[in-house]
């Protein structure tokens, strides 16, 4: 048995944000598991969504820490419907519990983000979001490491998936909806995120002005424009905050402006990633662009509050 304290990180290997951030404590021994290919050890593919999780986890140290920033993508508000709740989750009519929308609906409401994408492909989306949010929760509940959390943006209805459809689980005495903004801690977003934990921890949140500005050109058009170089623009409009910058390095670029922010609002994904919402798989899918890695001195703040003796 592994006298170090650790940490099983789930879904977080396509940054390795928890390692990178932790990785000059010796005290913690971090297990990383996601499907993408691992560049390091101790950092191993896993399917997180697929059946017997418990089972397939039970040959590597018991954790005393799980950490989760578990598949968002299914519950993200950018893809918010009308009539309210995401591609195919919506409130049931009693309004106290999420349920799928059925493919005819999806189709008769989708529109703006959501007007090209494929309804056999959202719903398979929404169930492999499903199993790797359940999968995280029956690791917790069965292994019960002494502090935990499990990571999503503020506006994810994975949080009401939770309260509502978890409720097993889900324990308002006992459980505390950190928030924390990355932009406080050295990103260029103004990213709200909570940190789900059975511990209470108060981290820095707050919006901070952005690093572009609105300019509007001769024909009535606007466009956002990076402040510390006019060169890097984008058209304001509806497909904005999804698509991003196609050209990642100007994403990088961008992200390490000297405005402040860590990258700008409207860069979220990449065309090519944004392609990737109507394909399926077998299996979960990671998030690995450099938008979706938690910032190390929020990451080191967080592992303040884990005390192991």
């Amino acid at each position: 048995m592994s006298s170090k304290i650790v940490v099983w990180d789930l879904f977080g290997g396509g940054q390795n944000s928890v390692f990178h951030a932790l990785k000059n404590k010796k005290n913690f021994e971090i297990y990383t598991f996601d499907v993408v290919k691992p560049i390091r050890k101790k950092q191993f593919i896993l399917d997180l969504s697929q059946d017997n999780i418990i089972s397939k986890l039970s040959k590597f140290p018991k954790p005393n820490i799980i950490v989760s920033s578990t598949l968002c993508q299914s519950f993200s508000c950018v893809l918010n419907m009308k009539g309210g709740g995401t591609c195919f989750w919506k409130l049931n009519k009693k309004k106290n519990k999420l349920i799928f929308r059925k493919k005819e609906e999806f189709n008769n409401l989708k529109s703006g983000f959501t007007k090209n994408l494929d309804a056999s492909t959202q719903l398979f989306i929404a169930k492999l979001g499903k199993k790797c949010i359940n999968n995280t929760i029956s690791l917790i509940q069965h292994y019960k490491p002494k502090y935990w959390f499990i990571e999503n943006p503020k506006n994810s209805l994975i949080w009401k998936y939770i309260k509502l459809n978890r409720k097993d689980f889900y324990d308002p005495k006992k459980m505390f909806f950190n928030e924390a903004s990355y932009g406080k801690y050295g990103y260029l977003t103004t990213k709200s995120t909570y940190f789900l934990s059975n511990i209470k921890m108060t981290l820095l949140k707050g919006r901070i002005d952005p690093p572009y500005t609105i300019k509007i050109d001769k024909n009535g058009n606007k466009w956002y424009v990076l402040k510390d170089d006019e060169s890097i623009k984008m058209r304001r409009n509806l497909d904005s905050r999804m698509i991003g910058l196609a050209n990642i390095k100007k994403m990088i670029k961008a992200r390490n402006a000297k405005s402040g922010l860590g990258a700008m609002d409207f860069v979220m994904k990449s065309s090519k990633q944004l392609l990737m919402k109507n394909k399926k798989h077998s299996f979960q899918t990671s998030e690995a662009t450099p938008a979706s890695a938690i910032p190390p001195l929020l990451i080191q703040e967080i592992f303040k509050y884990f005390k192991i003796n």
